[in-house]
């Protein structure tokens, strides 16, 4: 595994692997798969991929040297992280926030949706789909681009939703 790939929220959402593809997951596996993997760990993912997208959706990840193993069961209805149902937010947990850099890959949802870039700066931009498909003839590895939005910065890495670009 060479890179966690965080959602504005904090979340990691995904990963980037040494030789490629991108690997996505449900953000409420965030927590286990922080505990079970880093970067530069030899990973084995299963899961499904859409035939000609460079997108795996994982349903379970495992760390070779370790053994640990994460593995994608839904969150149980009503519990924290629960689909649509989540903790209240609080209060400054999103910062506003400014990135730029050259793109170094467009970032996909498993249904092949462009919904972000990953900069050289190291930063990530998330934007919804329907503009991904607006912007992705546009979006090509090495142009430059600038964004704001509303984002936080972790120990895994920096990611804003972009209002402007």
């Amino acid at each position: 595994m060479q890179q966690w790939l965080v959602n504005p929220n904090g979340e990691v959402d995904g990963f980037l692997l040494a030789d490629g593809p991108q690997v996505a997951f449900p953000p409420h596996l965030s927590t286990a798969l922080l505990q079970a993997a880093k970067p530069g760990d030899t990973v084995q993912v299963s899961g499904w991929r859409t035939p000609n997208l460079p997108v795996l959706r994982a349903t379970s990840v495992t760390a070779t040297a370790s053994g640990r193993s994460v593995t994608d069961r839904p969150p149980v209805p009503g519990a924290p992280g629960a689909a649509g149902v989540r903790g209240p937010r609080e209060p400054g947990a999103l910062a506003t926030m400014s990135a730029s850099g050259r793109v170094v890959r467009v970032l996909y949802t498993d249904r092949g949706d462009a919904h972000g870039v990953l900069l050289d700066s190291g930063s990530i931009v998330r934007f919804p789909p329907h503009l991904g498909a607006a912007l992705l003839p546009s979006l090509q590895a090495g142009m430059t681009l600038h964004a704001r939005g509303w984002g936080t910065r972790s120990a895994e890495g920096s990611a804003l939703e972009a209002t402007a670009i």
